[in-house]
């Protein structure tokens, strides 16, 4: 056995590591930060979730909607594809598409009092549906 004794003791959502210092008889613990796995992993478990049977691609009409500028649009994240997608927070939200840079487009939103200008693919968007 080498000088250090090292324990691991596991809680519920923390690591303790158990240092024992043999060489001073004193004892520390170190909390060790757990590994990130990114922000879609925490918040956006059901925004992130298809229905069992609409699993997979969708279908190409999805990517021949022609969309202009000025036309209202819903934000709606379509969690199969990865490219373009908008943040979680702007999923559900209603807002007129602006310009077009390449294959995506510029929405403008209204939240409260600002303007937030949110660039998003096509296959993350639909038009705005009247309820």
């Amino acid at each position: 056995m080498s000088k250090f004794g090292i324990v691991y003791i596991i809680r519920k959502d923390q690591i303790f590591i158990s240092i024992n210092l043999y060489k001073n008889n004193t004892r520390e613990a170190i909390k060790v930060v757990r590994k990130s796995h990114g922000y879609k992993t925490r918040h956006c478990r059901n925004i992130f979730r298809k229905k069992v049977r609409q699993r997979g691609l969708p279908s190409l009409g999805k990517y021949l909607q022609p969309y202009k500028v000025g036309n209202k649009v819903d934000i709606i994240i379509d969690p199969s594809i990865q490219k373009g997608q908008p943040h979680y927070k702007f999923h559900g939200r209603t807002g007129t598409i602006v310009e077009q840079r390449g294959r995506a487009y510029v929405i403008k939103l209204r939240i409260g009092k600002k303007d937030f200008y949110v660039i998003s693919r096509p296959e993350h968007m639909r038009f705005r549906s009247e309820q």
